[in-house]
């Protein structure tokens, strides 16, 4: 094993009992790899824990829930079929916990269909008069109200203004999240891609005042269509700590200040922490898609670390090895092969001439970079555990439980065979109730267990009692001698289970006329087989 990847959570990537580090025990290379998508979710998870980006999502998700229904839908429907008679979207999407690329378009497609949404919401809150009075006649005080408020969250600027930020960051990290979901993907190619996004997004926030000045120029527009006018500094409070009280002369530096430059900030962070982390796994084997000629001394320095770390799958000295390396660069430069990504150069090289190079080329394109392919099954419980199945009325209920108690009473009646058959009695039961074979799968449930006590009928009394030969004679004697029934005796049982040891146990029996203690034991109808049977005994 040379490579594990896992989520994130402690019990599997825990340092010091999580399920990595045990498996690091038994197989020291096998590298742990945080899956790619699960970082970059976790990236702008956290990135949008500003309050006001994380306001915003949380309006977005509330107006997707609230035009679930299909007549709020279909009001939706149509107002996007006026504004946007191209569009092929006819709904809103979900922000999905599980599916991190839908929160990408999610985002996308509500910033093109606002206009759309504030329509239908203007129309559900009873400001507008389009329509007629029989046609909306279903919109209730609850729904005017709740799209009220909604559209209230909508006509505010710092709503606007978040939402048009996180469109264009997500705009440039949905091709990231796309391309680490591949299932053919590579580490290398994983972190050049991460590294695109690192540098776009670092020129934005080098750039922040020109790209927020061109930003807020189309917020404003959308404010002229939507009917937003106030566009004033937010009132400003020394004493409340949480507030965003930057200093600002106007209200574009103050957005600049309070959710552009932060939101950048915090995104970049996340991104070299967790993605571009992996760099340390990957910074030796680097060396092995050649870009020049010659290796440096930096990318044969690389190749020796390669071959000290994997030294247990190579059978060559390091002086071969390095020859190898050196052939393989100028192999590459003269047929003009160029690859791009690993697995490019695994499929260029040939084994039997760059046996090394091929092993450690192979190694690189097996370290797991995602597991989403592994988690996405996860959402085909759906075909199992379905709506229907979890939302069972009472009077489905009802009915099973009549056709459960039905098939018992029909049971009791079947006809068993005889004894002695060679198949299962149940097997071959035959009931005249239309259903009693469709419900012969509840006869395991419904049918008593049988159960062999530890006393039988059949045993001789004395034999199940484990009494000896002198036991037996010591009860005659005590037969005979009724007269003196006041006189206290010991009796000695033997243990009988085949289980336990031989032990004697005595008791003190009590002997006074016929009905007796003694005179009841021996007169019981109880008797065992093999087993331990006492009578007022201490062990």
């Amino acid at each position: 094993m040379i490579g594990q990847g896992y989520d994130g959570a402690a019990a599997m990537s825990g340092q010091f009992k999580g399920v990595q580090t045990r498996i690091r025990e038994i197989y020291p290379l096998a590298y742990y790899i945080h899956c790619s998508a699960h970082c970059l979710n976790l990236v702008i998870s956290d990135s949008c824990n500003i309050p006001e980006i994380r306001n915003t999502i949380g309006t977005m998700q509330s107006i997707c829930n609230f035009f679930g229904y299909p007549k709020r839908l279909e009001v939706l429907q149509r107002c996007i079929k006026d504004l946007f008679p191209s569009s092929k979207a006819s709904r809103l999407k979900q922000m999905c916990p599980t599916r991190w690329v839908q929160r990408h378009d999610a985002v996308i497609l509500y910033e093109e269909m606002q206009l759309a949404v504030v329509s239908a919401l203007e129309i559900l809150s009873n400001n507008s008069s389009t329509g007629s009075i029989e046609e909306y006649s279903w919109i209730s005080s609850n729904i005017s109200s709740q799209a009220d408020q909604l559209l209230c969250a909508i006509k505010k600027l710092q709503f606007q203004v978040s939402l048009y930020v996180l469109t264009k960051v997500l705009s440039i990290s949905v091709g990231l999240s796309r391309s680490l979901q591949l299932e053919n993907s590579d580490l290398k190619t994983a972190l050049d891609a991460a590294s695109c996004v690192e540098n776009l997004i670092e020129q934005l926030r080098i750039n922040s005042e020109n790209e927020f000045m061109k930003l807020f120029e189309t917020v404003k527009k959308t404010c002229e269509q939507i009917g937003i006018s106030d566009f004033s500094l937010p009132r400003k409070i020394n004493r409340q700590k949480t507030r965003n009280n930057v200093p600002a002369e106007n209200v574009e530096q103050h957005f600049l200040r309070s959710i552009f430059i932060p939101f950048l900030d915090t995104f970049l962070l996340q991104l070299r922490e967790r993605l571009t982390s992996h760099n340390t796994i990957l910074k030796n084997f680097s060396c092995l898609i050649p870009k020049t000629k010659n290796p440096s001394k930096e990318q044969e320095k690389s190749f020796i670390d390669l071959h000290e770390t994997y030294s247990s799958f190579i059978n060559k000295s390091k002086l071969m090895t390095a020859e190898e390396f050196k052939l393989w660069y100028i192999f590459v430069e003269q047929n003009e092969m160029n690859p791009k990504s690993p697995i490019d150069a695994l499929i260029t090289c040939d084994k039997i001439l760059f046996p090394t190079i091929y092993l450690l080329l192979k190694i690189l394109v097996t370290l797991p970079i995602t597991t989403s392919s592994a988690e996405r099954s996860f959402s085909t419980l759906r075909r199992l555990k379905t709506y229907l199945r979890n939302t069972i009325s009472n009077e489905t209920k009802k009915r099973w439980r009549n056709l459960r108690d039905q098939f018992k009473k029909e049971l009791k009646k079947a006809k068993k065979p005889k004894s002695g058959s060679s198949q299962d009695g149940l097997e071959k039961c035959h009931g005249k109730w239309l259903y009693f074979v469709s419900m012969k799968f509840l006869k395991d449930v419904e049918t008593p267990r049988h159960t062999s006590g530890t006393f039988s009928n059949d045993c001789d009394e004395d034999t199940e009692l484990g009494h000896s030969d002198e036991q037996k004679s010591d009860s005659n004697e005590d037969q005979e001698n009724e007269d003196n029934l006041d006189k206290e005796t010991t009796y000695s049982l033997e243990v009988l289970d085949p289980l336990l040891p031989q032990t004697e146990v005595q008791t003190n029996l009590t002997k006074s006329g016929r009905n007796s203690p003694i005179s009841e034991l021996n007169n019981s109808t109880i008797k065992s087989s093999g087993q331990i049977v006492m009578y007022s005994c201490i062990y």
